[in-house]
């Protein structure tokens, strides 16, 4: 059972989860233009979200949080591992979407990076 089956009740229904992730989408982007410096826990949540959509076989959704969660690793310090994670993940994505030159790329992208 995926996430979203998980919370689709009665008390949960479709459109309240839509609501809510949007609401959790704009509320982390306030608190990350808000910040001083990019903490890489933004960057893990939206990998969260990315992984959360990819489970729910969304792929376009999940490539769009995991693009994102990308560019806030990129600015981070000490997040060298999430970032190779997170590069490899949407390697798989891509692939799966049947983007293998995108897909080649991540790979790329994940094996420069130095631990």
């Amino acid at each position: 059972m995926c996430i979203r089956d998980r919370y689709r009740t009665a008390a949960f229904p479709e459109s309240q989860f839509a609501r809510r992730e949007k609401e959790h989408d704009a509320a982390y982007r306030r608190q990350a233009k808000s910040s001083l410096s990019v903490h890489p826990e933004f960057g893990s949540s939206y990998a969260s979200l990315g992984a959360a959509y990819a489970d729910m076989k969304d792929y376009v959704k999940a490539i769009v949080y995991y693009e994102e969660a990308l560019e806030i690793l990129k600015k981070s310090r000490g997040s060298e591992l999430k970032l190779r994670d997170v590069y490899n993940e949407l390697a798989r994505l891509h692939a799966v979407a049947g983007n293998e030159t995108r897909a080649e790329q991540c790979r790329y992208q994940a094996r420069l990076i130095k631990l």
